[in-house]
């Protein structure tokens, strides 16, 4: 049984490890840490500190990574939100003796999910295989999830078996830095994961696409079309190549994404299980009406994109048509994003 979202382009497979040359892997990162729990702290002074040069998942990153690229830096797709976090773990690990290489897992796992963000974003396709062997582990009960994952243990690649393992046993992260004790990461282990999460499927329901993202964000761009998102692509590629700010086209994509939205919600659509159809029925419960005032906007931007996001749109509210929206990125300069920002952002003159 092979269980999609999509046809692929990508792919992730449970029973083989996941390589590419776009990807800098922590090495040994799917080993369990020692617990450090009783180690003395160890306080570093900042001139010490200093000295040490920050590790790649925290150095500034100019521009945007080509999604498309053959070679690059997983890393280079962590926003600057993620680095803050980021940062207040590894402080914390320095000035508490802690695990650092606990805190390099954890920025892995968490630039691989950008990274598949980004690709997805920019039209690519993943798949998610299941054998037929594996189904009963997926949708046992929490108390029968052991005993179903013995029985296919010898199944699994040894790393993505032991990455199962750990987030079985909860703790994934250890519990000696608390930075790391949150959503942020436990979400990205269990993206790693696909259908083999453990809150993927609850045991009474049947199985229905379970390596469907369902993250506020990955739900709205499942409204853009192909060619949206092959424009959008143009979009990254020109503010990778030209130093420009790349929340600028994420700020375009969810404008355009929420204008599809609306359109697919105003139609009545005679085949239920179309595309767009699929799209309005997965995003009902976040958004119950038509987003077409710049506060519902704003609030949509901060659920999806966040706190800086929402304020960006807030400070466009009311801005003239004759200032530059998008920074200097000329790709987004183009009717098909500049009318949804207008439209939405109440900054046409309406007759």
């Amino acid at each position: 049984m092979q269980v999609t979202n999509s046809p692929s382009s990508s792919s992730l497979l449970p029973n083989q490890s996941k390589t590419s040359n776009t990807t800098a892997r922590v090495s040994n990162a799917d080993k369990t840490t020692p617990q450090q729990a009783g180690v003395t702290a160890v306080q570093i002074s900042d001139a010490a500190r200093a000295e040490e040069p920050l590790p790649r998942y925290l150095q500034p990153v100019e521009g945007y990574p080509n999604p498309h690229a053959k070679f690059g830096n997983t890393y280079d797709y962590l926003k600057t939100s993620d680095q803050k976090v980021l940062r207040e773990a590894y402080d914390y690990a320095i000035e508490n003796g802690t695990s650092l290489e606990t805190v390099n897992e954890a920025a892995w796992y968490l630039a691989i999910q950008r990274h598949q963000e980004t690709k997805e974003a920019a039209g690519t396709q993943f798949v998610f295989h299941v054998s037929d062997e594996s189904i009963p582990f997926i949708l046992a009960k929490p108390e029968n999830r052991a005993e179903e994952l013995e029985k296919i243990a010898a199944d699994f690649e040894p790393t993505f078996l032991n990455r199962l393992q750990r987030a079985e046993a909860g703790d994934f992260f250890g519990t000696d830095n608390p930075h790391l004790n949150q959503a942020l990461f436990i979400d990205a282990v269990d993206q790693s994961l696909g259908p083999y999460r453990s809150d993927t499927v609850p045991a009474d329901r049947p199985l229905t696409m379970p390596n469907t993202p369902s993250d506020p964000e990955s739900l709205l761009l499942n409204h853009l079309s192909g060619s949206d998102k092959s424009a959008l692509s143009k979009a990254y590629q020109n503010a990778k190549e030209n130093n420009l700010d790349p929340e600028e086209v994420r700020k375009a994509a969810l404008l355009l994404a929420v204008e599809r939205m609306n359109e697919n919600m105003s139609k009545t659509f005679s085949d239920n299980n179309s595309t767009a159809a699929n799209a309005v029925k997965a995003s009902s419960n976040m958004y119950q009406s038509i987003v077409d005032t710049p506060d519902k906007l704003i609030g949509l931007a901060q659920q999806v994109l966040g706190d800086d996001a929402a304020e960006s749109f807030s400070n466009m509210v009311g801005q003239s048509r004759t200032e530059e929206l998008f920074g200097r990125n000329s790709a987004l300069r183009q009717a098909l994003f500049l009318q949804p920002a207008y439209n939405l952002l109440n900054m046409m003159n309406k007759d």
